[in-house]
């Protein structure tokens, strides 16, 4: 592991290298700059088939809405496509909703329809900050480590066998505390 002044070093040089007349500011140089950590570049939604997981008014273009409004409930039904047939999933403030069980199940059934290389984007409110406790029908906390944790957890592996899901890149993001979230990329191997 890097140490602090290693990373400051690594800081300081990139900073002097950095022109801003020949390089656009975006958030992952900005990042890289001032705290000399890569933030990666997300990978685009592949084509194909994209769901939007509890979408409710919360529509994405070229995406199949999956929600209560549309007779879907993730506590009680399966993903209603078949096997390796999605290229895409968005899941924006939806996995908080959910019983921890189904948080599993529902992740189960992502990876199962999820082609390989097929994409899973979850956004959820962090555990720590205030959008995630004030909702009253938030039953599962997020932190930055919650789905590697349970990804990586053997008991799961036994219900179901090895996770074919692996994290491509989680970050921390928000305007302000109250609305800090998880943002996880997912990708089906």
């Amino acid at each position: 592991m890097t140490d602090k002044w290693e990373l400051a070093d690594r800081a300081n040089k990139r900073a002097a290298a950095y022109n801003h007349q020949i390089s656009p500011l975006d958030i992952q140089r900005w990042f890289d700059l001032a705290w000399a950590r890569e933030v990666p570049y997300l990978l685009p939604m592949p084509d194909g088939l994209v769901l939007n997981l509890g979408a409710g008014k919360r529509m994405i273009s070229d995406s199949v809405p999956l929600d209560l409004e549309n007779g879907w409930d993730a506590e009680r039904y399966t993903i209603p496509y078949g096997d390796d047939s999605v290229a895409g999933i968005w899941a924006h403030g939806f996995f908080e909703h959910l019983t921890p069980q189904a948080v599993i199940r529902t992740l189960r059934e992502c990876e199962r329809v999820l082609k390989t290389n097929g994409v899973l984007n979850i956004v959820v409110p962090h555990a720590l900050c205030e959008n995630a406790v004030e909702e009253i029908e938030h039953y599962t906390p997020f932190t930055e480590n919650s789905i590697a944790n349970l990804i990586a957890n053997p008991y799961y592996q036994h219900q179901a066998g090895d996770w074919k899901l692996e994290i491509y890149a989680t970050f921390i993001m928000g305007v302000v505390w109250r609305n800090m979230a998880v943002f996880s990329q997912l990708v089906k191997v």
